[in-house]
């Protein structure tokens, strides 16, 4: 998990707006006040998100360019995530730092829930984890910290909690974030699994230092704005 660093969100700045309007205090009230937010003020937060991520999923880290690509979606590939629930805190819905950009739109949950995805009928990412969370267990993107709790394997591409951890209640901590965000989904491990294979052959076939450090600086460089997919495990590699 990349950690996330938020800033002011550039004007017109939609969510203060709607916090001016009042702050929502009931379940209810905030499922109303989400739905009549605006489609077009929706999408403009979004991207202005999505754009701080460096098109990264803020849990997964798929680049979500390429995400669309390999579920062949016409879709965002993406939508606006509460990190703490709506549903359960309310008064964070048009918080900005309880925003950040996740997989899989709307749109697309039933080409998910079909298999579509490596035969696997479960979503992952901000989709998965819904209106589930327990905040003192769940490491969030934004913890400046979060990045030390896992570790990826590369002959499978799965996460998992760090070994140098020191502490049981963070190796808790880690396997709880990564079961509620399905961190581990077939599709998600496979992709990984690629990223890092195709790494690890170019690593393989440098003779020198200064190439290496080039290999390293390509893959973890921003393109465009962007990063690939998986900067967290790629530079496990390294």
């Amino acid at each position: 998990m990349k950690h996330l660093i938020k800033t002011v969100i550039e004007a017109p700045n939609y969510l203060q707006a709607q916090e001016s309007i009042g702050i929502p205090q009931t379940s209810l009230e905030s499922k109303s006040r989400w739905k009549d937010f605006y489609s077009a003020q929706k999408r403009d937060v979004r991207n202005k998100i999505l754009k701080q991520q460096f098109n990264l999923c803020g849990y997964t880290e798929f680049e979500i360019d390429e995400f669309k690509s390999l579920i062949s979606s016409t879709f965002t590939g993406c939508h606006l995530e509460h990190i703490k629930p709506k549903s359960i805190f309310p008064q964070n819905t048009f918080t900005a730092n309880n925003l950040i950009v996740s997989v899989i739109d709307s749109q697309e949950l039933k080409k998910i829930k079909e298999g579509a995805l490596d035969g696997d009928t479960s979503s992952f990412g901000g989709d998965h984890k819904g209106n589930l969370l327990c905040p003192i267990k769940f490491i969030s993107p934004l913890n400046a910290e979060c990045e030390k709790y896992f570790k990826f394997i590369e002959s499978s591409g799965k996460i998992v909690p760090s070994n140098e951890l020191e502490e049981f209640a963070d190796t808790e901590k880690a396997q709880y974030t990564i079961d509620l965000l399905n961190l581990n989904h077939p599709f998600l491990k496979n992709q990984r699994k690629k990223r890092m294979q195709e790494i690890t052959d170019d690593i393989d076939g440098v003779e020198c230092i200064n190439k290496l450090q080039t290999i390293k600086d390509f893959e973890l460089s921003l393109h465009n704005g962007k990063y690939f997919s998986f900067p967290s495990a790629v530079a496990s590699l390294f």
